[in-house]
């Protein structure tokens, strides 16, 4: 919930559509709209697996091979993030880079690959990959509305 929590809150500070996930309330020194979504969406995983024969199980064959491509896409944006911006300041240094990324990336791509075929094992991978698709429709449309927003923008080529 924490670490959905702040993620959301970084789509909010990242992409103006989804500018009120962005908000840090003080008061409780968190993301309360990145809280409030998180809670949506771990409730929806709840009633849905409520609905099912075994509703654990549902959810990790659904989850699984989202979570594991989410994670190798993370390794993948660290080469990529060093290689746009070589100089810019590091706050963490990766030990023993690019061995420990690379051996993340190997071990991520192989658990989603394995928990694709499980959950097609079980015929339940249709969920994971809408899930996946519908993740990239959004950013599909984050992209388009950045590209608008930057082609109206005063002194744009």
């Amino acid at each position: 919930m924490i670490v959905g929590a702040r993620s959301n809150y970084a789509l909010g500070r990242d992409w103006a559509p989804l500018r009120r996930l962005g908000r840090w309330q003080a008061g409780r020194a968190g993301p309360m709209n990145g809280h409030v979504l998180q809670t949506a969406i771990s409730l929806a995983l709840v009633v849905f697996g409520a609905f099912q024969a075994d509703g654990f199980e549902a959810m990790v064959e659904f989850t699984a091979p989202v979570f594991w491509t989410f994670l190798f896409m993370v390794g993948l944006a660290v080469f990529r993030l060093r290689r746009r911006h070589p100089g810019i300041a590091r706050p963490f240094r990766v030990p023993l880079y690019p061995l420990t990324p690379l051996v993340f990336c190997a071990a991520c791509a192989w658990l989603a690959w394995s928990s694709v075929s499980y959950a097609a094992s079980k015929a339940a991978v249709h969920v994971s990959l809408l899930v996946m698709l519908a993740g990239l429709v959004v950013l599909g449309g984050l992209l388009l509305h950045e590209r608008v927003a930057h082609q109206r923008a005063p002194g744009s080529p």
